[in-house]
């Protein structure tokens, strides 16, 4: 009976045992669900709060970058700005480079214009006040007054047809009307101009000899053509000593495709730094043989025509032995 309660006993000390050791398993078993819940949970707002700070370098740095464009943007436009601006100052700048020298280039015609004038004016009507003094003397002949008569009544027409010629030429020259060539006969033109300068070269006793054939014809614009040969003829006469003589020749085979006209002079010549500089305008011209006054801008306006006619235009000479000009015009 002892025996068996003490078995009972043990037994149950045992059942007891495997019940505690059970209970604490679960216990355990618990404690662990709650310890690995709690980390979860830790880790949980762990993550979460990396994934937050994350958002939050995410935002700063998208900040920086909306600032960094917004700069960038913002020294574009000013870039841009500076450049239009800097390109309407340019263009500004252009345009009034432009007009000052339009008013330069006009300011330089109108003097050309008026020199021109002169030049070709002064000694046609200087010469009409030395006839009217012949005419006036007492002692003047019948027959030299009738002379003296014809004699201004053509260079008073010579003379309005000169001015006709430079007034259209000034037009021409406002108005940019450019060159106009034609088929021009070169000794109709050249008697043209004598018959204007011919007083001028008898009050010199100076010959013309004008050995220009009747069949030579140049393709040239007619006023710049007609000035260049009155201009040569002029300065001739006007560089020649009284008693000498000029020489008018043309030829249209030393030069192919051109016809080439020579005023020559016996007069005082030309030195070889004055050749250099004769088709540069100048301040002053040189007075001629008899005093006679010039402009010095005569043989520039010869040289710009004679090369807008797609032309040449040269000199020989040697001081003492005259002068020999020479121009070449496309045949006609």
């Amino acid at each position: 009976m002892v025996n068996r309660k003490i078995g009972n006993y043990k037994e149950m000390v045992s059942l007891m045992e495997q019940e505690r050791l059970i209970h604490d398993s679960i216990v355990n078993v618990e404690k662990a669900k709650e310890i690995a819940s709690l980390e979860s949970v830790y880790e949980l707002e762990q993550s979460n709060s990396k994934l937050k700070q994350l958002k939050l370098t995410e935002l700063a740095n998208m900040q920086k970058r909306n600032a960094l464009w917004a700069i960038v943007i913002s020294l574009a436009v000013a870039v841009l700005a500076v450049l239009l601006f800097y390109r309407k100052t340019r263009l500004l700048n252009r345009e009034l480079i432009k007009q000052k020298e339009a008013l330069a280039a006009s300011n330089a015609m109108k003097d050309n214009l008026f020199s021109v004038i002169g030049h070709d004016l002064r000694g046609p009507v200087g010469n009409i006040n030395m006839v009217l003094d012949i005419l006036d003397d007492a002692s003047t002949t019948p027959e030299e007054r009738h002379f003296m008569m014809q004699a201004l009544r053509g260079q008073s027409q010579t003379t309005l047809e000169t001015l006709e010629t430079l007034l259209y030429w000034g037009k021409s020259q406002i108005n940019k009307t450019g060159v106009n060539p034609r088929k021009l006969n070169v000794l109709d033109t050249l008697q043209k101009n004598m018959r204007l300068l011919n007083f001028s070269a008898a009050t010199k006793n100076i010959s013309v000899q004008n050995n220009i054939p009747a069949d030579v014809f140049v393709f040239a614009d007619n006023d710049q053509f007609d000035f260049v040969l009155r201009n040569l003829l002029s300065n001739a006469i006007k560089f020649t000593l009284q008693g000498g003589s000029v020489t008018l020749t043309a030829d249209k085979e030393s030069l192919a495709g051109f016809a080439v006209i020579a005023v020559k002079d016996t007069g005082v010549g030309l030195s070889a730094d004055t050749i250099a500089s004769v088709f540069k305008p100048i301040i002053k011209s040189s007075p001629g043989t008899d005093n006679e006054k010039g402009t010095g801008i005569g043989l520039m306006l010869c040289h710009e025509f004679v090369e807008q006619n797609g032309g040449r235009i040269w000199v020989e000479s040697e001081v003492g032995k005259g002068a020999a000009f020479y121009v070449a015009f496309k045949l006609g």
